[in-house]
């Protein structure tokens, strides 16, 4: 019997060894999750393998630039059979831009649209400004209402001529 209390012993020992274990295992194992969660772990870990994950990113998100070409009338009739062709017409590209006139009205536009937008501005802060003032000024004389009460100590109401009564003459005899 002594062995086997003795062996019984030994398992519960190594039981309380292996769970007091698995707490400090699942503590570092959560903050192992929460470090490969973090970009910052990785940019401490590895900041040149950061700098080039962006600037892939960055090459893969700049498109393409548009190339402009110049083919004879052989390569034109091949774009046009694969419907890769657009061809934009030089006086619809100077319609677009407008002349001096569409400038000078944009300029207008531009000028009358900054104007109404200040106006607002102002109007919205006078409005909001005498609100906010008109608030602060309720809550200013709120505390000096209530600084005037505490210096004043416990009021009584005036008495039947205007005097205050104390609290003795209050109380009924």
């Amino acid at each position: 019997m002594a062995g086997e209390n003795s062996e019984a012993e030994a398992i519960r020992l190594e039981m309380a060894h292996v769970r007091g274990t698995l707490d400090e295992n699942v503590q570092e194992f959560v903050e192992g999750a929460r470090d490969l969660t973090n970009w910052r772990y990785y940019a401490k870990a590895a900041p040149w393998g950061l700098v080039g994950a962006a600037a892939a990113a960055g090459f893969l998100m700049v498109p393409r630039r548009v190339e402009i070409v110049q083919p004879d009338a052989d390569e034109i009739a091949k774009l046009a059979k694969r419907h890769q062709i657009v061809v934009e017409h030089a006086a619809k590209a100077e319609a677009r831009r407008g002349g001096p006139g569409q400038a000078i009205l944009t300029m207008i536009a531009n000028a009358a649209l900054r104007a109404a937008t200040a106006y607002a501005s102002q109007q919205a802060g006078k409005v909001f400004g005498k609100k906010a003032g008109y608030e602060a000024n309720r809550a200013e004389s709120q505390e000096e209402m209530q600084k005037a009460a505490r210096s004043a100590g416990p009021s009584t109401p005036p008495g039947p001529a205007g005097f205050q009564q104390s609290a003795r003459e209050r109380r009924p005899s």
